[in-house]
Order: C-alpha cells, then structure tokens, then sequence
C-alpha cells in the first residue's frame, strides 16, 4: 500500500528550500555590501596585483643582473599568476552577482528566473571551492613538494617489491623430465 501511494502520479510533492538570510535593509544594506565588496575584494585584488607584480619584477631585475642564476624565474612569474588569477575567477563571479543582487534590491521589477537562481547557488560555491582548493593549488606548484612525493613513492615500491615471498632454489626440488614434483622428504621441518 506504502509503494502505491508513492509511485501514483496525482501524489503532490512539496519541496521546500530553506536559505539562511540576513535581515539587514535598506541603506544599512547597501553600505554593509559596498563595505564588504571594498574590504573583501578590491583592495585584496588591488594588493595581489600590486605586490606579486613588484615581486616578478624584481625577479627578472635579479636575473638579468646575475645571469648564472638558477633561479626559475618564468616558472614563478607563471605560478604567482596562476594563483592570482585562480584567485580573481573564483570570487569575480561572487561579487558581481552580489552587486547585482544589490541592484536589484533597489530597482524590483522583474523576479528572478529558476535558472538565474540556480545559477546564483553555483556562483556561490565558487568562493567554497577557492579556499578548498588553495593548499592543493599550492602544493601542486610546489616542485620540491613533488619531488619528496616522488621519491616517497619510489621508497614505498621499493619496500613492497622486498615484501615479496622469495620463491625456494630450485635445485632443492627432485625432477622428472624436466618438471618439479616434490621435495626431498629430508628438506622437511620434521
């Protein structure tokens, strides 16, 4: 009887989402927003780009000074990038359509579409997977990290290949046209 109601086709289902919010409004709002947007992205931004800027140039300075230096500069000018921009694609997203939303707020005409909401959810996450994602961002750019990870690799197949049973000397083993049949009744542990 449970199985039937369930699988009946005139059975409604209600589905509700429940959104943990803020009650903030007004012009309160808009300054709470244009205070978080300042402080928790453009001046973050504005800093990354300036100080990892200073710090490449410095970099292909010192290299054309010294130019027997082993230092990899292209390969940190790349990895300073790629943070940055990593960085800047993962909240972009997040504050435009915080901006947005905030727009919107002060001018209601029209309501949000399904898809802009699911969208606002995945837009949302972006920051998530940013801070989730950082350490290992690092770590993968981080050659020595991966060459103690290669070597330890290399260390732990070395211990598993001397794990392996050792197989007896053949030469133990009574044969008969050439196939081993069995042991010497001597070579037991009687």
């Amino acid at each position: 009887m449970y199985a039937i109601r369930l699988e009946s086709p005139f059975r409604l289902v209600r589905v509700r989402i429940f959104k943990c919010i803020d009650n903030i409004e007004g012009d309160f709002f808009t300054a709470f927003i244009l205070y978080m947007f300042i402080l928790g992205f453009a001046i973050p931004v504005f800093l990354i780009v300036l100080f990892y800027g200073l710090l490449v140039r410095r970099l292909f300075a010192r290299s054309r000074s010294i130019p027997a230096s082993q230092v990899p500069v292209n390969r940190i000018a790349i990895y300073t990038m790629a943070i940055s921009v990593f960085f800047v694609v993962c909240w972009s997203p997040y504050w435009i359509a915080t901006l947005y939303g905030l727009y919107r707020s002060h001018y209601p005409q029209h309501h949000a579409s399904t898809t802009f909401i699911y969208v606002m959810y995945g837009i949302h996450a972006l920051p998530y997977v940013n801070s989730a994602s950082n350490w290992l961002l690092y770590g993968l750019l981080n050659e020595e990290l991966m060459r103690r990870a290669g070597n330890r690799k290399k260390t732990l197949t070395k211990i598993e290949e001397a794990r392996q049973p050792v197989m007896p000397p053949m030469h133990h083993l009574r044969t008969v046209d050439d196939t081993a049949l069995m042991p010497h009744i001597t070579d037991s542990l009687l």
